[in-house]
This record gives C-alpha cells, sequence and structure tokens, in this order.
C-alpha cells in the first residue's frame, strides 16, 4: 500500500486521493439523510404510541 500512495504522490499529486470524493458525498447525503429521517420518524411514531397506551 505504502508503494501505490507513493506513486500516486509522485505521479498525480495529492489531489489524486480525493478523485471520486464529490461524487460519492453528493450520493452518499441523499442516503444518509433519508435513513435520519426515517429512524427519526419510527421513533416519533413509537413514543406517539407509547404515550397512547398509558
Amino acid at each position: 500500500i505504502r508503494g501505490v500512495f507513493k506513486e500516486i504522490m509522485r505521479e498525480e499529486g495529492p489531489k489524486a486521493l480525493f478523485k471520486g470524493f464529490t461524487p460519492v458525498m453528493l450520493r452518499a447525503f441523499p442516503a444518509n439523510a433519508a435513513c435520519f429521517m426515517g429512524f427519526e420518524l419510527a421513533l416519533s411514531f413509537f413514543q406517539f404510541l407509547e404515550t397512547r397506551g398509558s
């Protein structure tokens, strides 16, 4: 792994380590936001059921 790292740094520079970072973040953000929203909605729903049953 060190050899590959050194080769990338020598041939393309440090900027090459972040190739593809932007598309990955653009894809990951909506997925993580949807998971977070689903969790929060489920939590609210179960809290509602708990208070309703008391």
